[in-house]
């Protein structure tokens, strides 16, 4: 019999991992219902152990923009009455992306195998979130799949608005910084070494700066292979260092207490963990399984040590904006318009627009960082231009200066 590893949450809302031997994913499902546990997702165990690498070439993940394209027509098939199975064929003639049509021909063929659509996502690894099997799984059991296809557009379209966003604000200062780090490399491995041998066969005693600028340059341009392969190694150290739980911790503390970043991240945060809660509470999901969800697709570690104190509190009883309140993550707005919610019955789609108004707030802090970074950045090269400039400059006078 086949070993199934699944990941459910309890009846407190606690994430759990386990494994089952059963005869198929449908009888893991079934299994772990009985038991009072609700499954996120299952998937076959492999035979052979997993060997860790440093590097990944990744699951089979949707693209973004294919996975929202998606989840659009899967609603517009769902709710003109077609059955699950002709659905899944026909999203696969829909689709030119290669990856993306391999995923939904798994799909189908486990849902004409016989299984759940739920759980023939879940056997997709990496293809489908956390976030987005629950609400599927909530809407077979509700009887309303369609719907939860409309609230997953929805809820994906805006966030990849914001992503989108943001990618375009970073443009300018990603064209800017490359064209900076272009001109000091023509400068240091071009220009300045042209000017190191003149001086040198004057024989002429150089200013201080004009000596340190010959000797970076000539360093960059004898060791460029040492100072290319420090550069590798500290990036892989670092990946290495924040791929640990204490370096990434650490990493995600150090960022809440950045001035204008730390305002940044937890902004995003708030609209993220809002959007999230209020999407899975539409969708049926009980507040302490939704909690248990939300908080382990938080990627700031930080922040989700915070919401794990927040579950806690609401599975003993407490109502969640006093929880969220508490943290010290939420701003007052968003811990009024929660308590108001649970006042009028209305949390979810009080959520709602709390995500939306964070969304705004945190495209105005990026357009605000932005632009403090674009004069920053033209300052920081004006002033490496200029000493390089200068020093030269200062060189070829003192030369001058020399007797005839």
């Amino acid at each position: 019999m086949p070993l199934f590893n699944y990941q459910a949450t309890g009846p407190d809302g606690a994430l759990v991992n386990g494994a089952m031997e059963a005869p198929d994913s449908a009888a893991v499902v079934e299994r772990l219902r009985k038991d009072n546990f609700f499954p996120v997702s299952v998937e076959k165990g492999r035979s052979m152990p997993r060997i860790a690498l440093p590097f990944s070439f990744g699951p089979r993940r949707m693209p973004p923009k294919e996975l929202l394209n998606f989840t659009r027509q899967m609603a517009t098939l769902l709710r003109s009455g077609l059955e699950l199975d002709r659905c899944l064929v026909i999203m696969q003639e829909l689709t030119e992306h290669p990856r993306t049509r391999a995923v939904i021909k798994a799909v189908q063929k486990g849902v004409h195998e016989g299984d759940t659509l739920s759980a023939a996502m879940a056997k997709q690894s990496g293809a489908f979130s956390t976030l987005y099997l629950s609400m599927v799984r909530a809407g077979e059991a509700g009887g309303f799949l369609e719907k939860i296809f409309d609230r997953l557009s929805v809820y994906l379209e805006s966030r990849m608005k914001l992503v989108e966003s943001v990618r375009s604000a970073l443009i300018y200062p990603a064209v800017l910084a490359a064209a900076g780090f272009g001109a000091m490399a023509v400068l240091m491995i071009y220009v300045v070494p042209k000017f190191a041998k003149i001086f040198e066969g004057m024989g002429a005693e150089l200013p201080a700066a004009t000596r340190f600028l010959v000797w970076f340059s000539a360093g960059v341009g004898h060791y460029w292979f040492l100072v290319l392969t420090a550069l590798v190694a500290a990036v892989f150290g670092a990946r290495r260092w924040l791929s640990t739980p204490a370096g990434k911790l650490k990493w995600d503390t150090t960022l809440l207490k950045l001035p204008l970043i730390g305002d940044l991240v937890r902004k995003t945060v708030v609209a993220q963990f809002t959007r999230m809660l209020g999407t899975l509470l539409q969708s049926g999901v009980p507040i302490t399984q939704a909690l248990a969800i939300v908080k382990d697709t938080v990627a700031n570690k930080a922040v989700a040590s915070l919401l794990d104190k927040t579950a806690k509190g609401v599975k003993e009883g407490k109502k969640v904006s006093t929880q969220i309140k508490e943290s010290g993550l939420f701003p007052a707005l968003a811990v009024h318009m929660i308590l108001v919610g649970e006042e009028s019955g209305t949390m979810d789609e009080m959520l709602v627009r709390v995500a939306q108004i964070y969304d705004e707030e945190v495209e105005v802090a990026v357009k605000r960082i932005i632009t403090l970074l674009e004069p920053a950045m033209i300052l920081i090269m004006g002033l490496a231009v200029a000493f390089v400039v200068v020093s030269m400059l200062t060189a070829i006078f003192s030369v001058n200066d020399l007797p005839m």
